[in-house]
């Protein structure tokens, strides 16, 4: 099993001053390592389960990371539902790849010719973090050429959209929102404690993306509006 890299949450702010000399768009995927070998593709999820396995006809012996993109409105939107974007390489033709620096992992996938449904992620000098942020991506990765795989630490930078919904319930173990979506992440427990007192009042959410059905992803609750009319 492949372990997925550790990473901070920053702000783009922090992150141009943190030592880092490289940067990525971040999509809205799920993470995936694929197992390339004669006659078949074995690609996994964070958890080391089995999301796919097929037929693969090519002669690439190669663990790629990289991000699926499955069931995201940015893969509709753009046409690329079902693509990975890599973003790393650990093993190549039976050689363990996780203990060069990045910049040679880099180097190596770069000479790669990826099958059909993959591509290689772009890739900018840190730099260029504020003109990129104002792409339509889910946020941006920072990283370190130096680095292995792993003993990176990552740069993760994402886009937060805050908006103000009813709370509809409680579910036993979230609150149930307004446009059907439920939060839990950063209740505070005195809230908690008698959760059905607050049902009916306005809070500020904050989430990644907002999605067509109105839902958050990833929502958090940040703080209730008592200023707002229910």
């Amino acid at each position: 099993m492949i372990d997925r890299q550790k990473y901070d949450d920053l702000t783009l702010g922090e992150a141009l001053s943190a030592g880092f000399d490289t940067v990525q768009p971040k999509y809205d995927g799920r993470w995936v390592h694929c197992q390339f070998s004669p006659g078949e593709l074995r690609v996994h999820g964070q958890t080391g389960q089995l999301v796919r396995h097929e037929v693969f006809l090519g002669s690439l012996n190669a663990t790629l990371i990289g991000e699926e993109l499955v069931g995201t409105e940015w893969a509709a939107q753009h046409a690329e539902h079902g693509a990975v974007i890599v973003f790393d390489i650990v093993e190549l033709d039976g050689r363990d790849l996780s203990a060069l620096p990045y910049s040679q992992r880099r180097e190596t996938l770069s000479r790669l010719q990826l099958p059909k449904g993959f591509r290689l992620v772009e890739e900018h000098p840190a730099s260029a973090g504020p003109a990129l942020w104002k792409t339509d991506m889910e946020g941006l990765v920072f990283r370190r050429s130096d680095e292995s795989y792993a003993h990176a630490r990552l740069g993760r930078v994402k886009k937060l959209t805050t908006v103000d919904l009813r709370i509809a319930g409680w579910t036993g173990k979230s609150f149930l929102l307004e446009n059907g979506g439920r939060v839990r992440s950063g209740v505070p427990t005195t809230m908690l404690a008698d959760p059905e007192r607050f049902v009916g009042q306005v809070a500020e959410v904050a989430g990644n993306v907002v999605h067509s059905s109105g839902k958050l992803r990833s929502p958090r609750f940040i703080r209730l509006r008592p200023d707002k009319a229910a």
